[in-house]
């Protein structure tokens, strides 16, 4: 079984995860039809992965033409659990989310020829001040943004961006770092 990470970071899979979060119950032929740009054996591969992995479930069965098609959720009970790590596994889990993103960036400059401006490929590091009410309305914001883009369908052309956002203390001598 993969590890948890590349299970979830896979772009297809975490676009199906994102897909069945906001359309539970969703069917393979749904989950498809919002990705036309992956074909459905693709998708019926990561939706095995996706289940035997315990991240999705099938919650329901229909009979269509003969055939029976399942219905998919997410394992809120898994989702839930996997949210509530020790210190030490979130520190694994983060710190293998940073391995995977170093492995995509050095792909990515590893490919001849390297157009980071016409591919849009970029970090942004920024500082913010802000009490813990600020930084909630500012993570509301953000993932609102995130959200509504990421409701868009897969169009011919389009290239799969993975977005990270990753929020860390700012150690400073002020603040004991």
């Amino acid at each position: 079984m993969e590890h948890k990470v590349n299970i979830i970071l896979n772009p297809v899979r975490m676009r199906i995860i994102q897909y069945v979060a906001r359309n539970q119950p969703a069917t393979v032929a749904q989950i498809a039809k919002a990705l036309p740009d992956v074909s459905k054996a693709t998708v019926y591969r990561h939706m095995r992965v996706l289940t035997e992995s315990g991240i999705l479930q099938i919650v329901g069965e229909e009979k269509i033409r003969g055939t029976f098609e399942q219905s998919y959720s997410l394992n809120l009970g898994k989702v839930r659990a996997s949210g509530q790590e020790s210190a030490s596994e979130l520190r694994a889990l983060v710190y293998s989310i940073l391995t995977k993103l170093i492995e995509d960036f050095t792909n990515y400059f590893d490919k001849e020829p390297v157009a980071p401006v016409e591919d849009k490929v970029f970090i942004s590091t920024n500082t913010l001040s802000l009490n813990d009410g600020e930084f909630d309305d500012f993570t509301q914001e953000l993932f609102a943004v995130v959200e509504k883009y990421s409701r868009l369908p897969a169009k011919p052309g389009g290239k799969t961006r993975m977005i990270t956002v990753v929020s860390s203390l700012a150690l400073t001598e002020e603040t004991g770092g």
